[in-house]
């Protein structure tokens, strides 16, 4: 997994943080549809606890760009064409 990171805004919060940087690596194809990522992983990729991780996880869960499975892990989701246009 390779991501790329930003600078932190001084206003956001660490959740919105990991959301941003999460989100823009997903869009820009640096985490690909279908490859597994960890809480523990991300969480320590940004120096992060695990909750405001978890957070962020769910959020990008809501608006389908992640697929959480429980007990299991998490993966991209793939790009759905549709939902896109």
């Amino acid at each position: 997994m390779k991501l790329e990171l930003f600078e932190k805004d001084h206003s956001e919060s660490i959740k919105c943080y990991i959301y941003r940087v999460l989100r823009n690596n997903i869009i820009d194809l640096n985490l690909r549809p279908g490859e597994i990522i960890s809480e523990n992983e991300i969480a320590n990729t940004l120096s992060v606890s695990r909750t405001p991780t978890r957070e962020a996880f769910s959020k990008l869960a809501s608006e389908e760009l992640l697929e959480v499975y429980p007990q299991k892990g998490t993966k991209v989701s793939y790009i759905d064409l549709k939902r896109v246009e």
